[in-house]
């Protein structure tokens, strides 16, 4: 099983870097690095609305990783730290890695906005679904050959469940079998449960080791 996580060190504008060349404390950074391990990163990228990765990340979805972290001003003392991070943990799939955002500023959002901004996410992700339901519903049905009267089904192939007397399953497949009439009264379902229960037609069932309870 994948451990899916990693050191990561998001790098990120400073929103109050000074102008090039001015020196001021932490303020005359141009950058921001913040260091977090985490797992399955790449959501920081994926866009609900359109179900695609971006090459930005999504300013809500990156503050709910990063919001516990202390920014810092250096490449070099983000490294170190995540360093010191990465010896903590024993499994740690991808290593450390520097997500480069150097022209993207990091966004604070209250409890309220995060709330709001995963229940859309949510309605999203559930129209999305609804439509993509609906799509290959549509062409399940574009595909279908509807039967009629006389129309013969030959089966390559029936695999299914023994229902025995004692009341046991036995799982296999019918051999014997070569065509299943098909009635337009009775319907396709009801009229091969008539014929596997043994109605007219002599079945062989041949218990297989696949699947058994």
């Amino acid at each position: 099983m994948s451990a899916d996580n990693g050191i990561y060190i998001l790098k990120t504008r400073a929103p109050n870097a000074l102008p090039e060349g001015v020196v001021g404390g932490p303020a005359s950074s141009p950058f921001e690095y913040r260091v977090v391990h985490a797992q399955a990163i790449e959501n920081l990228y994926y866009d609900i609305e359109t179900s695609q990765y971006n090459e930005q990340f999504t300013p809500e979805v990156a503050y709910s990783y990063f919001k516990e972290c202390q920014p810092l001003y250096s490449e070099d003392q983000a490294l170190r730290y995540a360093h010191q991070l990465e010896e903590q943990h024993y499994i740690l799939e991808y290593g450390v890695c520097i997500l480069e955002h150097g022209e993207e500023v990091f966004q604070t959002f209250t409890d309220e906005e995060l709330s709001a901004h995963e229940a859309e996410g949510e309605a999203l992700m559930e129209a999305n679904r609804k439509q993509r339901d609906a799509k290959q519903a549509a062409q399940r049905a574009a595909s279908v050959i509807p039967f009629g009267e006389g129309m013969v089904f030959l089966p390559n192939a029936i695999y299914g469940r023994l229902l025995q007397k004692d009341g046991s399953e036995v799982h296999g497949s019918l051999s014997g079998v070569t065509e299943l009439g098909i009635s337009q009264e009775v319907g396709c379902e009801g009229h091969l449960s008539a014929a596997l229960n043994g109605e007219g037609m002599d079945l062989e069932f041949l218990p297989s080791d696949w699947n058994k309870d």
